[in-house]
């Protein structure tokens, strides 16, 4: 039984000693805040046109693939 509690002292150590974030970080001044905003915003908008362009690039894929396999129709004269 003391084996046991030995291993979990060091597995608990070893989860604090990977952890890397111990000191806490500093309130950002307003310039700060506003630029990091503005990289959360730019990052966001980037994501929404590579979802957008792969939408569209689905959309064209898929009538492509309709138009392919759609019976043809012979016009009678």
């Amino acid at each position: 039984m003391q084996t046991l509690i030995v291993c979990n002292d060091l597995m608990r150590f070893f989860e604090f000693a990977n952890n890397r974030s111990v000191a806490p970080t500093k309130p950002q001044t307003p310039a700060q805040a506003r630029i990091a905003a503005l990289q959360r915003q730019k990052d966001t908008a980037g994501r929404a046109l590579q979802a957008e362009r792969k939408r569209q690039r689905v959309a064209r894929a898929q009538q492509s693939l309709a138009r392919a396999t759609a019976p043809t129709t012979i016009k009678q004269i």
